[in-house]
């Protein structure tokens, strides 16, 4: 499920190599869509706005994987809540007390969380 964690954006020893679970926000594309007001879910502008948030995304801090959604298994870019975020046991990470990044307060409304998701994929 996970393949070997080599991103130079991200700092390979600080996240573990094997997690099943991430705790962070999911950029939704469906809120996106509603926020664009388009019916087009191939819009490329709902693209461009996934990239921008992900660009903002200070990495160092939030390291970014690929999660699905665990009541409706809808894929989503993760941003995670710190290297802290990750791990096996669902339970004690959807009861860890991890701070949401603040500098996305502004974006919430595109985001689908805090929660924790399946991880996919980095």
């Amino acid at each position: 499920m996970c393949g070997a964690y080599s991103h130079s954006i991200w700092q390979a020893s600080s996240v573990p190599a094997y997690v099943t679970y991430v705790k962070g926000y999911g950029v939704d594309r469906a809120k996106i869509m509603q926020f664009l007001n388009s019916p087009n879910s191939l819009d490329g502008r709902i693209d461009r706005v996934v990239f921008l948030i992900l660009d903002y995304v200070d990495k160092s801090q939030h390291p970014l994987c690929g999660g699905r959604t665990l009541d409706d298994g809808v894929n989503m870019n993760v941003i995670s809540f710190g290297n802290d975020a990750f791990g096996d046991d669902l339970e004690e990470l959807k009861k860890k007390e991890l701070t949401p990044p603040k500098y996305l307060e502004k974006a919430k409304g595109l985001l689908r969380g805090p929660e924790v998701f399946e991880f996919v994929a980095w």
